[in-house]
């Protein structure tokens, strides 16, 4: 078998709900022996919810069951009641035999259990410690929470998404794999300058400054230029046509770019309207950004005749980029995404079967990643304290039943 980029890595995995379990799937996915670090004081509360037939996250109010599988397969869970000193000092422990720490507190909460940067690095000096949070480490804002949504909020990508004349939209969970994508790069970063120096370091990951680096037109724009950009729905600074425009059917959209006068020509022969090529009005690039408004509008009275996926095989075998907006069952069923491989079946520890998501990448045409189900609650306690650290059996039933892996 392939050997894996990060095995022999050993990772401490404090996060909970979405985008910190994410960091460290990935980790776990390119090799490395992944901990998750729970306890039944603060249940992850990906534990806790449940997809319905629908589709929907529903509260459930059994601890095995979830949404836990997806951000959390491919791991390990060790159960450490933090605040309890003597579980503390296990973790202490632990990390003099692991190379990574991922966590996503609020910041302080770490120092404050005795877990923090300062305590580990005394511990393991070349340790790579990764710290996930709204607003970062440090700063005036520093103890604020925040998720996903509230930081694309803060960090400008809400208020240049939605119509010109509606209110800031959120695209939801999407940024918090987009956070989780930039944890990964600054961990395996900070992990090859451990390989070169034999130096670790604190790795400070503020979401909220992730989605201010994907806003960079409209942050270069005020900076140089001193324009502020403003929501305006689909349309491009630059090309056009450029946005969605509704189908035949229930909800049904296709997104269309057109980014050249090639392209251009390629649409007119589309819609069945060539001469529009050759008018002055959209002879151009630039001729057509400044009549968008008037092409949306003919645009879409041609979609909206017709299915979204009949228009995307259209458009692309007339050389215009075109793709569907996709929903859930679209994805899971696609044969391109079938064709990739991209989704995969695997059983749970309770035998049930689940699709889970691979990791994006393939190399010499094959996936690195090969998933193993989510683990139970606590299922690795002895593995770790008893064959890692060498604590009797004994004592490791006498934590447990201490509540001190708990």
């Amino acid at each position: 078998m392939r050997k894996l980029p990060l095995e022999n890595i050993r990772v401490l995995d404090f996060t909970l709900a979405l985008a910190g379990p994410l960091v460290s799937l990935w980790l776990a996915s390119l090799g490395a022996e992944v901990y998750k670090v729970e306890s039944r004081t603060r249940l992850d509360v990906s534990r806790r919810m449940r997809v319905d037939a629908s589709g929907n996250m529903i509260p459930t109010g059994d601890p095995r069951f979830g949404f836990y599988e997806q951000p959390n397969h491919s791991k390990r869970s060790i159960t450490v009641d933090l605040t309890v000193p003597e579980g503390a000092a296990a973790v202490r422990d632990l990390v003099k035999v692991c190379d990574v720490v991922v966590e996503s507190f609020a910041p302080g909460v770490m120092d404050r259990l005795g877990v923090g940067y300062k305590d580990m690095r005394r511990l393991r000096p070349d340790i790579v410690y990764f710290s996930l949070s709204g607003f970062g480490q440090t700063g005036p804002y520093s103890s604020y929470r925040a998720f996903g949504h509230i930081a694309s909020s803060f960090g400008g990508v809400d208020n240049l998404t939605g119509r010109a004349t509606g209110r800031p939209a959120s695209v939801g969970s999407t940024l918090d794999g987009v956070c989780s994508i930039s944890g990964v790069l600054s961990t395996m970063m900070a992990l090859w300058h451990r390989f070169e120096t034999g130096q670790g370091q604190h790795v400070d990951l503020a979401m909220s400054e992730v989605q201010m680096c994907m806003i960079p037109e409209a942050m270069m724009d005020y900076l140089m230029n001193g324009r502020v950009r403003h929501r305006d729905g689909n349309h491009d600074d630059v090309f056009a046509p450029y946005g969605t425009y509704r189908c035949a059917g229930q909800d049904a959209w296709i997104a269309i770019g057109v980014t050249s006068d090639e392209e251009w020509r390629g649409l007119c022969r589309a819609l069945g309207r060539s001469e529009l090529a050759d008018d002055p009005r959209y002879a151009d690039g630039a001729a057509r950004w400044k009549h968008r408004a008037e092409l949306d509008g003919l645009i879409e009275q041609w979609t909206r005749t017709r299915k979204s996926w009949d228009l995307f095989h259209a458009l692309q075998k007339a050389g215009v980029p075109a793709g569907p907006a996709t929903t859930t069952v679209d994805l899971t069923n696609d044969p391109q995404v079938k064709a990739r491989g991209m989704l995969t079946t695997i059983h749970t520890k309770r035998g049930e079967p689940i699709v889970v998501q691979r990791l994006p990448a393939r190399f010499d045409g094959e996936y690195l990643d090969t998933p193993e189900p989510a683990p139970l609650f606590g299922e690795h306690n002895a593995y770790a304290f008893h064959e890692i650290l060498g604590l009797p059996l004994e004592r490791v039933h006498a934590m447990e039943t201490g509540h001190v892996l708990w």
